[in-house]
Parts: structure tokens; C-alpha cells; sequence
């Protein structure tokens, strides 16, 4: 799947995930975005995981602040935000957009 088509597709699988999903965490937080990325709210909060990775690497990609080859996968993007907030649990009281920038800036830097 060509990056550019990603944002749409995320968008809608994040507000789908939403819909109806029950969660116990504060929403808003790095802390409940890793819960969603693990699967603690289930199938719904993982795909809302990774329609939220996938929007901002988009993004990120569009704009060049990321360099992903073609066969990175969606799975990998949220492995790399899931992998990164476990490895920074002293920032998971911070906005999920900006771990999700860090991360992916991490995980993808141009060189």
C-alpha cells in the first residue's frame, strides 16, 4: 500500500476503533495510548493504535521528517510507537501525538 493513501485509511480505522470502545485508562495520555497498543482494550484499541501511528508517520512522511523504506508495514510502525513507550515509561503521563513523533522519529530518522 502506497504511504499516501495511509491518512485516510487511518483515520477511519482509528474513529472506527473509538466507536464503542470501553476504555478504563485516561484517554489522552501515553499511558493509555500503550495500553491500546498491547491490546488491553482489545481488537479496538490496537486498531486504534494503529490507525494513530499510521496518520501521524503519514504525515511525517509527507513532510520528510521520516524516511521509511516501501516494505515497512503498518505493523511495523505500531511495533516501533508500542516498543518505544514501553522503553520511556517516564514520558507516558505526555501527549500520545508527541511519543508517536519521537518514536517514529526514532525508528525512521533520514540521514
Amino acid at each position: 500500500m502506497r504511504r499516501t493513501h495511509w491518512l485516510p485509511a487511518a483515520s477511519l480505522v482509528g474513529l472506527m476503533a473509538l466507536h464503542g470502545a470501553s476504555v478504563s485508562g485516561e484517554p489522552g495520555t501515553g499511558l493509555w495510548l500503550l495500553e491500546s497498543c498491547r491490546g488491553d482494550y482489545g481488537d479496538d484499541g490496537k486498531a486504534f493504535c494503529l490507525g494513530y501511528s499510521m496518520g501521524l508517520a503519514d504525515l511525517m512522511f509527507g513532510q520528510q521528517k521520516i524516511c521509511m523504506s516501501p516494505d515497512v508495514t503498518s505493523e511495523q510502525i505500531r511495533l516501533a510507537v508500542e516498543g518505544y513507550l514501553r522503553g520511556h515509561p517516564q514520558q507516558l503521563n505526555q501527549h500520545p501525538a508527541m511519543l508517536v513523533i519521537e518514536a517514529l522519529g526514532s525508528s525512521f530518522p533520514c540521514r
